[in-house]
C-alpha cells in the first residue's frame, strides 16, 4: 500500500486494512449500466462489507483503527479526507449554516493532518445519524453521500470497465466490487494490479480466448469480445472467470501480509460472482440476480426500493422481501386469516340455520293456537 507524498497531495487517498483508494474526479463516459443494474452492484458488495443488502447512511463510529469517525454507507473517516469530502458536497445542496458548520474548520483540519483525534468533534455521529434521518435534509445529506461514493469507488470502477470494453452487467459489478476491496492504487494487490495479471495470462496463452475469427471480426460464445491491457481480445465472460480466479489466488495469498487473513475469510464474495455468473444472466435483465452470502448461502437482490437504508427512520426498516416465496410471513399471517375466515363462516351458517329453525318452532306454535281457537 502507497501513502500520500507532497508531489500527490492534490489526490488524497483513504487507507483501510483491505484498500488504498485514489480518488478520480473524473466521471466516466456512458456505459451500458442502468439504475437497477448499479443498485445491485451496491447491495451485493453490501453483502460482503456489512452482511446485509442495505446502505446504511446513518452509521458512525470510532473502530479506534486510527481513522478517527468511521461513518455512512461505505465508511467516510475524518482522518483520511473522505468525510470532509461529504460534508462539503452536503454544503453545496445545503447553505450553511447548517448541522455540520460548527465542526466543519476542525474537520478540514483533521483531513489535513490525517488526525484520527474525535475530541474536538465528540458529537459528530450524533450530527450525522441525526441529519441521514432527518424528514428535510435527510435526502439531501444520502445523496451527498452516494456522490462522494461514486467518486470513491464506482466511477473508477466504471472506467476501468470502460477501458476494457465490458458490457455485461456481471463484469461492471465484479470490477466495482473487486475496486472496494482492493483499491485502485500501483500496490501488487490492486484492482490494476489483478487486471495486468489477467491480460498477461492471456497473452501467454492465446489459445485460451475463446474466439472464432470470422468475417466480421473476432467473435465469442457470450456475443461480447473485451480488450486486454496488452491489447488481446477475448471473449468477456472467459475474460472475466478468468479475472476472478486471479482475484481469488489474491485473496489467498496477497502481497501484503496485513490483509491475509481477513482476505482469506473473504473469498465467498469472489465464489459468489462465480455462482451469479453461473446462473446465465450476464447482464442483470431477470427480475432477481442470485449470488452467495457471506456463509455461502444463495440470496437474491433486487432493485426494489433503489439505494434506501434499513437504518433510516424515514423509510420502511425492512424493504419489501427479497424472496418470491415467504414461508414464514405465510405461516403467521395467511393461515390465522384463513382459520378466521372459515370461523366466520360456520358462525354465519350456524347463526342462518339457528334462526330458521326458531322461525319454523314459532310458526308451529302459531299454528296449534290459531287450531285451538
Amino acid at each position: 500500500m502507497s501513502n500520500n507524498t507532497d508531489s500527490d497531495q492534490d489526490q488524497p487517498t483513504e487507507q483501510s486494512y483491505n484498500k488504498t483508494v485514489v480518488y478520480t474526479p473524473d466521471y466516466p463516459i456512458s456505459v451500458p449500466v442502468d439504475d437497477c443494474q448499479k443498485v445491485r452492484m451496491y447491495r451485493m458488495t453490501s453483502m460482503y462489507e456489512n452482511s446485509d443488502i442495505y446502505l446504511h447512511f446513518g452509521y458512525c463510529d470510532d473502530l479506534g483503527d486510527g481513522r478517527g469517525y468511521t461513518s455512512g454507507i461505505i465508511g467516510f473517516c475524518t482522518a483520511t479526507g473522505d468525510a470532509i469530502q461529504v460534508i462539503q458536497a452536503y454544503n453545496n445542496l445545503v447553505p450553511q449554516p447548517n448541522e455540520f458548520s460548527g465542526y466543519y474548520d476542525n474537520l478540514v483540519k483533521l483531513a489535513k493532518d490525517q488526525d484520527s483525534s474525535t475530541s474536538k468533534i465528540k458529537n459528530y455521529c450524533k450530527i450525522w445519524s441525526a441529519v441521514s434521518r432527518d424528514p428535510n435534509n435527510g435526502p439531501l445529506f444520502r445523496q451527498a453521500q452516494m456522490l462522494v461514493a461514486d467518486s470513491v469507488d464506482y466511477v473508477p470502477a466504471m472506467n476501468i470497465s470502460n477501458s476494457l470494453g465490458l458490457n455485461y452487467a456481471v463484469s461492471r459489478g465484479q470490477m466495482y466490487d473487486a475496486l472496494v476491496q482492493h483499491g485502485n492504487d500501483t500496490d501488487q494487490d490492486s484492482i490494476i494490479a489483478l487486471v495486468n495479471r489477467t491480460a498477461i495470462y492471456f497473452a501467454q496463452n492465446p489459445n485460451a480466448t475463446n474466439l472464432t475469427a470470422s468475417d466480421s471480426g473476432a467473435t465469442g460464445p457470450s456475443g461480447s469480445v473485451v480488450t486486454t491491457a496488452l491489447g488481446n481480445q477475448v471473449d468477456e465472460i472467459t475474460w472475466l472467470r478468468k479475472f476472478l480466479e486471479v482475484r481469488r489466488n489474491d485473496l489467498t495469498n496477497p502481497s501484503d501480509e496485513s490483509t491475509a487473513s481477513a482476505w482469506k475469510q473473504s473469498v465467498t464474495r469472489v465464489d459468489s460472482y462465480s455462482y451469479a455468473l453461473g446462473q446465465g444472466d450476464y447482464n442483470w435483465t431477470n427480475n432477481a440476480t442470485y449470488a452467495l452470502d457471506n456463509d455461502g448461502n444463495v440470496f437474491n437482490v433486487t432493485c426494489i426500493g433503489g439505494f434506501l437504508a434499513s437504518d433510516d427512520t424515514s423509510v420502511p426498516e425492512q424493504l419489501p422481501s427479497e424472496s418470491s416465496f415467504n414461508l414464514t410471513l405465510f405461516l403467521e399471517i395467511f393461515i390465522p386469516l384463513m382459520i378466521a375466515l372459515i370461523a366466520a363462516v360456520a358462525f354465519f351458517i350456524w347463526w342462518k340455520c339457528c334462526r330458521r329453525r326458531r322461525w319454523s318452532e314459532s310458526k308451529q306454535k302459531a299454528s296449534v293456537v290459531d287450531v285451538w281457537q
